[in-house]
C-alpha cells in the first residue's frame, strides 16, 4: 500500500499520461489489427488456451484440498 500512496503522491504521475498511452496503444493495436487480422485470431485463442489451463489447474487443487480436508475429519 505504502508504493502506491508514493506512487500517487509522485508530482511525474499524471493520469492523463497514462489514458494518453493507453489510448495510442490502442489505436496502434487497432491498425495492426486491420492490416494483420490473424493477430487477432492468435491473442483470442492463446487467452481462451490460458484461460482453459488455467481452469484445469484450479480444479485439481480444489479436489486435492477436497481429499485433505475429508482426511482430516475422518481422523
Amino acid at each position: 500500500m505504502h508504493f502506491f500512496i508514493n506512487f500517487i503522491d509522485n508530482p511525474f504521475f499524471s493520469i492523463w499520461k497514462t489514458l494518453l498511452i493507453l489510448g495510442i496503444f490502442f489505436v496502434l493495436f487497432g491498425i495492426l489489427v486491420i492490416y494483420v487480422p490473424q493477430i487477432l485470431v492468435a491473442i483470442i485463442a492463446s487467452i481462451l488456451f490460458l484461460i482453459g489451463f488455467i481452469l484445469i489447474t484450479m480444479s485439481l487443487q480444489i479436489r486435492n484440498e477436497e481429499k485433505r480436508i475429508n482426511r482430516i475429519h475422518l481422523l
